[in-house]
């Protein structure tokens, strides 16, 4: 996130319910902000009705939270999904939001959700999800809206679905950037994320797609950054000062001695090739930690958490003559 955007205030979303802290100038601002409407299906509210995953954008005072959320299931059933993901907004910099309700998906798909939410330097903003033909279905997609208006309310368009993906083939967890670096390749919007073959495979690949356009939004089709040999999961993008990507993920090898290795790639042609950054070593991927991984899953209290680490990337976009300018 450019910092000119955050414009001294800080947010920080939590769920579920959605919730939004508020951080003024480093002093402890308003009381905790419920983004999502109320929930008052009484009947349903176990473990029919949740929000997780949350994600946020910043631009100005104009704030977007997105959401997993199941509470078109909880009232109208799975017949009457179209959408897993919800999402709402604030034009206050935080202080109140409105529940925008679903996040409606191209036609023909069910929206799945696992948001990523970014902006560009224009105040654009652009969801990220998953979404399947039917909820009955394995097959999953990936797909992008961009938003068609910030005022008076942050409305998004029909989502661009990436194309270039496996026929069988299982998306998870995507992460997003948008290049603001107002070089050549300002603007463009790049989505990283894991691939299985199957509902059933144990490994994955690291998948990553570039927009081609954003007015109409479309993508170029997907390429691979990684093999399948192992679980390569928790795929993040980052855009440096000078419009360099980058992309860092996990690799994970499960077993008796479970290993996990932080990887990262990267690219100076606004994602159309990668390489590893450093031209020293002769591998294809720069391994930049081994440690041994969390747990997957941690019980407490009759509660299953995922709990699996991934690694997380950011790009120092000090000014020009900056001594720590394009740090990773």
């Amino acid at each position: 996130m450019d910092r000119k955007q955050l414009r001294g205030r800080l947010c920080l979303v939590a769920s579920s319910s959605v919730l939004v802290i508020g951080l003024v100038l480093g002093l402890i601002g308003r009381a905790d902000q419920q983004v999502n409407q109320a929930d008052h299906n009484t009947a349903d509210l176990d473990n029919n009705t949740t929000q997780s995953e949350t994600c946020h954008a910043v631009s100005g005072t104009t704030v977007v939270v997105a959401w997993n959320d199941t509470n078109q299931v909880a009232t109208e059933g799975l017949d009457g999904l179209t959408s897993l993901m919800g999402y709402g907004y604030s034009l206050d910099g935080g202080a109140t939001f409105t529940d925008a309700g679903a996040v409606a998906p191209p036609p023909g798909f069910v929206n799945l959700g696992d948001p990523a939410a970014a902006v560009d330097s224009a105040g654009n903003f652009y969801l990220a999800f998953m979404l399947t033909p039917s909820i009955s279905d394995p097959v999953s997609h990936m797909a992008v809206a961009k938003s068609t208006a910030t005022s008076p309310a942050v409305t998004f368009g029909t989502p661009a679905v990436i194309p270039g993906l496996l026929p069988s083939g299982v998306q998870d967890k995507e992460l997003m950037a948008v290049d603001t670096s107002g070089g050549p390749f300002d603007g463009r919007v790049y989505v990283a994320w894991s691939e299985f073959a199957s509902v059933f495979s144990s490994t994955a690949t690291i998948n990553f797609a570039r927009s081609t356009s954003t007015a109409p939004l479309a993508f170029a089709p997907t390429v691979a950054l990684s093999p399948a040999t192992n679980l390569n999961q928790g795929a993040m993008p980052a855009v440096g000062p000078d419009g360099e990507v980058y992309v860092v993920w996990g690799r994970f090898t499960l077993g008796g001695s479970p290993t996990q290795e932080a990887r990262v790639i990267k690219s100076t042609d606004g994602g159309v090739t990668f390489v590893n950054p450093d031209p020293g070593d002769p591998s294809p991927h720069k391994v930049i930690a081994s440690v041994t991984p969390a747990t997957g899953n941690m019980v407490s209290g009759g509660v299953n958490i995922r709990t699996r680490g991934f690694p997380y990337i950011a790009v120092d976009r000090t000014p020009v003559g900056s001594p720590t300018r394009g740090r990773v």
